[in-house]
């Protein structure tokens, strides 16, 4: 994913809840490998990018992940990654 395009998904994230910091753990092409995800989409017609947001608190919570289609930027996944604890 080039740098432009991972601006415009922050972009994106930080539209979606106003919060002032975005931490990016990972992205890429399709979506990660080993998660537990169950949702039907398409790996290779997707971007994908693991996030959170710096908060400063103490809270053990899990990552977040965003799914776009490659062609239209439509949000195809926002949710939890399940990786708590």
């Amino acid at each position: 994913m080039k740098n432009k395009q991972i601006d415009e998904v922050k972009e994106i994230v930080l539209k979606k809840v106003k919060l002032p910091e975005l931490v990016i753990y990972e992205w890429g092409e399709g979506i990660p490998k080993n998660r537990n995800l169950y949702c039907d989409i398409d790996e290779s017609k997707c971007w994908y990018i693991v996030y959170n947001f710096k908060c400063n608190n103490a809270i053990l919570e899990s990552a977040k992940l965003l799914i776009l289609d490659k062609n239209s930027n439509k949000v195809l996944y926002d949710d939890s990654l399940l990786d708590e604890g």
